[in-house]
């Protein structure tokens, strides 16, 4: 952005987790660095976030003999960023309408304006998802959806809450991008005549109930996705990306539907692909898998290297622009005894590998969330974004993208499963207080000072600059 191409070249992003803060180091010139802070252990404190520190100064590696050394390598360029953001989910929109007008706008400020975090992504659901407030889609109506070919295609369920808040969004930076994936489409184009998993055992992509698209309706799903772009762009919102499938080969108890690769292709390329060109929408970007990071784990289907390999040497590669990824580990019995989350640790080594071999795809982190509960001012969930965040940004993600931006204090509102989570701000819907969590500082740290247009390079520390439970990382961005 123009207020920070004169002073902001580089930024190095590290964490001391002993002290819980956040720093990022700006060239100001050839010699001198802009510190700014962040203590994410104060929410809720105008101590808490973007605090400038003394100015350090570049150096000689060969006349430095103390501490960390971190040598930046500007010429080291990788990928250039999309930036950060975060999504407008039916519940988390919800919730910012149960607060009166001030409190509303408070939330807006804190996510868009240029005091708060500066989010540059939107991500939302084509039809509902786990995070509504109730069961909807498009079209309903089988009979006369197939009679009409579509023509009782409706959005009235996102004119009441998301679009406007959108358009809220927008309204603060009309180049935010805007990201839309579909949890399931109408049920009667499934074989299980079922939007849910809601199988007798779903363990990710194993389920006893078939949970795929009918072959026959792959025209009209495709005439869907369509109708549901043109439909935005007529209230003045234009979507950036669409993604196949929000977790392609997971059968959840919640909206969903798999996708087998041989499927996937003969779907995304001989009707979705050739229907957005048709429609004048071929610069929509088109992203697949939009799941976890594992390859060969129990429960993770074909796995990420397989099936975005094989869809993307396929007849419908042409189509596809991007790969989306979530932050999800793998099945483990002891957290799941233990009801924690499971991180991913060791799969950041995947997606460095698709992307070598893909360089000129995108590669969308699309969704992270602390499960398992609300973790109501926790600490916990900060940590993991910062050390998702920097691995994937350290090894070839162009954008990072946070779940529900807002939910009440319980992890909700939900309409089906209890699948409660945290997110970076909770209301209590009872008194309309608003509590800033730990990970909200973190996301605007790293919002702020990772701008669409930004360029990764390479940095080396000659100590670890991320450390928590042997996780380590360190990464560089350059303006």
């Amino acid at each position: 952005m123009k207020r920070f191409s004169s002073i902001v070249l580089i930024v190095l992003l590290f964490l001391n987790v002993t002290n819980s803060n956040l720093i990022s180091a700006n060239v100001i010139n050839q010699d001198n660095i802009r510190v700014v802070y962040t203590d994410f252990s104060k929410p809720n404190s105008p101590d808490a976030s973007l605090k400038e520190m003394p100015s350090l100064t570049f150096t000689q590696e060969l006349t430095w003999d103390k501490g960390n050394i971190i040598t930046v390598l500007p010429q080291k360029k990788r990928q250039t960023m999309l930036g950060v953001g975060g999504a407008l989910t039916e519940s988390a929109v919800s919730v910012i309408n149960s607060l009166p007008e001030a409190g509303k706008q408070q939330i807006y400020d804190a996510y868009f304006s240029s005091q708060g975090s500066q989010y540059s992504l939107v991500r939302t659901h084509i039809g509902s998802c786990d995070f509504s407030t109730h069961e909807y889609t498009y079209a309903p109506d089988k009979e006369e959806s197939i009679a009409t070919h579509l023509e009782n295609f409706s959005i009235a369920d996102d004119e009441e809450d998301i679009i406007p808040a959108i358009k809220k969004a927008l309204s603060y930076n009309s180049n935010i991008k805007v990201f839309a994936a579909p949890w399931a489409p109408p049920a009667w184009m499934k074989v299980s005549g079922k939007r849910y998993g809601d199988g007798v055992i779903n363990v990710g992509s194993i389920s006893t109930q078939p949970n795929h698209m009918d072959p026959k309706y792959y025209a009209l799903y495709a005439k869907y996705f369509v109708k549901y772009i043109q439909a935005f762009k007529n209230h003045g919102i234009d979507i950036y990306s669409i993604s196949l499938q929000n977790e392609a080969q997971n059968n959840p108890d919640w909206e969903a539907c798999y996708w087998p690769s041989k499927e996937a292709i003969t779907f995304i390329g001989s009707h979705l692909g050739p229907q957005l060109e048709s429609a004048g929408l071929g610069h929509v970007k088109l992203l697949i898998w939009d799941w976890d990071k594992q390859e060969g784990a129990l429960g993770k289907g074909d796995g990420f290297l397989t099936f975005n390999r094989t869809l993307l040497s396929s007849e419908a590669a042409p189509y596809i622009d991007g790969v989306a990824f979530h932050w999800y580990g793998p099945a483990n019995l002891v957290d799941e005894m233990l009801k924690r989350p499971t991180w991913a640790i060791d799969d950041f080594v995947n997606i460095q590998t698709l992307r070598n071999e893909y360089p000129n795809k995108l590669f969308i982190a699309s969704e992270g969330c602390q499960e398992k509960g609300p973790w109501l001012e926790s600490i916990e969930p900060a940590k993991r974004y910062v050390f998702d965040m920097i691995n994937d940004f350290q090894v070839g993600t162009d954008a990072w993208i946070d779940w529900n931006m807002v939910l009440n204090t319980q992890g909700g509102p939900l309409h089906n499963v209890q699948n409660y989570c945290h997110a970076p701000i909770m209301v209590n819907q009872t008194n309309n207080q608003i509590t800033y969590n730990p990970a909200y500082y973190v996301l605007k740290h790293l919002s702020r000072f990772v701008r669409p247009g930004d360029v990764k390079i390479d940095t080396l520390s000659t100590i670890d600059t991320y450390k928590d439970e042997k996780r380590t990382s360190s990464s560089g961005i350059l303006r």
